[in-house]
């Protein structure tokens, strides 16, 4: 299945096209950033703190252009993918091979991410700039490809879903898209509007007469800041880097709070680094989509 997958893919030009399309994209964003270090109009001499700035910027851009395509591709490539077997009639005659359901999921799902692999990989060559430049530490590279694997395999799953829900394609691919710029993009524009919202309510009803948090509405608050910022993609990114720029570990966030000791001060919380929860969390999600569009596969056909 991933084999027929691939070949029917990248037989035709469309993948090609793509993968075009999304490198010049990279390139000329990458190109714009890395151009004042070439013509020398950042600094006189060699600045090395302002390459290594330069080079954490252009990672940084590489990461965000990486995870606008994972979302704008995962879905397209996912959604029909069980859907455009009922609309051609060839659902009936897959289900009469020897292709289990999970089988059959599973290959549809692996050849998407196989192609979703490859444009990472392509990438990889143009991101090596930021190396060269220096300011990017080994930690970041590997949090960087376990979150841009992870939103590739969760969008992907949601995709394959949908398709496995409806029997028809334009349904699948407008529920699977919406879902993806929700994760995306809709997530930090709902947390921009809770804090605006929340603030004066946190202060109504978290603080007393002297502005003071007790510790337990701290770790309260804590806990719904630390669950929004792990999911989405892109604050759980820039969380984590202001994270490792801050000296802290890449596991253990240490958010201060309010003391319980007679003459106050403050206090550390210990909680995990926003990249693992949204690892755990969406990985969970996407297993759970995977058993419940083999359970939908294996319906009878009305």
């Amino acid at each position: 299945m991933v084999l027929k997958e691939l070949r029917g893919r990248m037989r035709g030009g469309r993948a090609f096209v793509v993968l075009t399309v999304y490198l010049i994209v990279l390139s000329c964003g990458i190109g714009l950033v890395f151009l004042p270090v070439t013509s020398g109009s950042l600094a006189p001499g060699y600045d090395l703190a302002m390459r290594q700035y330069v080079g954490k910027g252009i990672f940084g851009l590489a990461v965000l252009i990486q995870f606008i395509t994972i979302s704008f591709i995962a879905p397209g490539i996912t959604a029909g993918a069980i859907a455009s077997e009922r609309e051609h009639q060839t659902f009936d005659i897959l289900r009469t091979t020897l292709l289990t359901a999970r089988e059959l999921v599973q290959g549809k799902l692996l050849a998407a991410l196989s192609f979703l692999l490859l444009l990472l990989l392509a990438a990889f060559p143009i991101q090596s700039l930021a190396f060269l430049l220096g300011g990017v530490e080994k930690e970041e590279i590997v949090i960087a490809a376990l979150m841009l694997i992870t939103t590739s395999v969760a969008l992907s799953a949601v995709g394959v879903f949908f398709s496995s829900l409806f029997k028809r394609t334009l349904p699948s691919t407008v529920l699977a898209y919406a879902v993806s710029f929700f994760t995306v993009a809709g997530l930090p524009m709902l947390l921009m509007l809770l804090i605006t919202i929340a603030s004066p309510l946190v202060a109504l009803l978290f603080m007393d007469t002297s502005g003071d948090m007790s510790p337990v509405a701290a770790v309260f608050l804590v806990g719904i800041a630390w669950l929004l910022v792990s999911s989405n993609p892109l604050i759980a990114a820039v969380t984590t880097e202001a994270m490792l720029i801050d000296g802290q570990s890449p596991w253990v966030y240490r958010v201060p709070i309010p003391s319980s000791a007679p003459f106050g001060g403050v206090t550390d919380l210990p909680v995990p680094a926003p990249w693992i929860a949204y690892v755990a969390g969406y990985l969970l999600l996407s297993l759970v989509l995977i058993w419940a569009s083999i359970r939908l596969v294996r319906r009878p056909e009305v």
